[in-house]
């Protein structure tokens, strides 16, 4: 059996990302108190660092699901547990709340992940992605951001905006399915805008090869240049869908 991890180094407080997180805590217990509204299953959790932004200072315990062990940021007090979110490892209805956070567009089988949130749930399931089509940089140089941005989101998926129609056809009852924006005016360490920056840059020239390091990090020092005037600013969009059981 699982134990509850007692957590490793701590994970990055964008700022940023705070009223959202606490957001998404809110939708997730209901109105229940703490512990109440525990144990809450995270599916997909990684390194579980979005898992403690997310339930810091609520005394939430529960499991973190993910396909493969890693070094663990996450909350104490969550079971870790390696499985397939088309397979949960839990009887039916174990779970008064179920979350599932920047997972969504990885999947290979939504319909029957959908399913199995909602076989899992007795209360609520919550599903958080990140719409990287929305991301935008105040850029001098808006061309270059727009190309940037649009080779690192990829095309449209239609799978990117099925979750709540998957939940419901697994019998839940949608509650909302909206959108959360994120948007920050600083580019420093220890922000978000820095984040994805580095996510930018790890994936269009060194996953894809597809940008030389020097453009882009002429691009990045434009930007930082901006900022260091107050002439910088980002946003981004979060889809939030929150599904009760029927």
């Amino acid at each position: 059996m699982a134990r509850p991890d007692d957590g490793g180094a701590a994970p990055p407080r964008y700022p940023e990302l705070q009223a959202h997180y606490d957001a998404v805590y809110d939708r997730l217990a209901a109105g229940r108190r703490g512990r109440a509204a525990g144990p809450l299953l995270d599916v997909g959790s990684g390194d579980g660092a979005a898992l403690a932004a997310t339930v810091a200072g609520t005394g939430i315990g529960g499991v973190a699901l993910d396909r493969r062990s890693r070094e663990w940021r996450g909350p104490t007090g969550f079971a870790r547990v390696t499985g397939e979110a088309s397979r949960l490892p839990f009887a039916a209805g174990a779970f008064p709340s179920v979350l599932m956070q920047e997972t969504w567009e990885w999947l290979s089988r939504p319909a029957a992940v959908a399913g199995e949130l909602a076989r899992v749930s007795r209360g609520r399931v919550v599903i958080v992605q990140s719409d990287w089509r929305t991301l935008w940089l105040d850029s001098g140089d808006p061309e270059t951001a727009q190309e940037f941005t649009r080779l690192f989101a990829g095309p449209a998926d239609p799978d990117a905006t099925a979750p709540a129609a998957l939940l419901a056809a697994a019998g839940m009852r949608v509650m909302e399915d909206g959108v959360d924006t994120i948007r920050g005016e600083r580019l420093r360490p220890g922000t978000y805008a820095m984040e994805l920056l580095r996510l930018l840059r790890e994936f269009l020239v060194v996953q894809s090869a597809g940008v030389r390091a020097r453009r882009f990090d002429d691009w990045r020092a434009e930007l930082a240049e901006r900022a260091a005037r107050g002439a910088f600013g980002f946003s981004i969009e979060r889809r939030v869908v929150v599904a009760e059981a029927g």
